[in-house]
């Protein structure tokens, strides 16, 4: 029972982390996207643009669709140009 107790709030936390998407699938193809643009918008030099929030938005609806990993690498690369 002690041990339950010390594994019961880790246990508990990764459930939380886990339920309120602080971390994306990233093995599938929507969860690589959602990724891909959080770096983006962390780290590239005209993240603020409104070229890139017009584009940010445009890959976020198209990820909804996108059943191959081939189909977001493809939009993450011509996202970058």
């Amino acid at each position: 029972m002690k041990k339950l107790l010390h594994y019961l709030p880790a246990l508990l936390l990764a459930s939380f982390l886990n339920s309120c998407s602080l971390f994306d699938n990233q093995s599938t193809p929507q969860g690589y996207v959602r990724h891909c643009v959080r770096l983006l918008d962390s780290r590239a030099l005209y993240a603020d643009s409104p070229e890139w929030q017009a584009k940010k938005t445009e890959i976020l609806s198209a990820a909804k669709s996108f059943s191959t990993m081939e189909d977001a690498l493809a939009w993450i690369a011509a996202s970058q140009r």
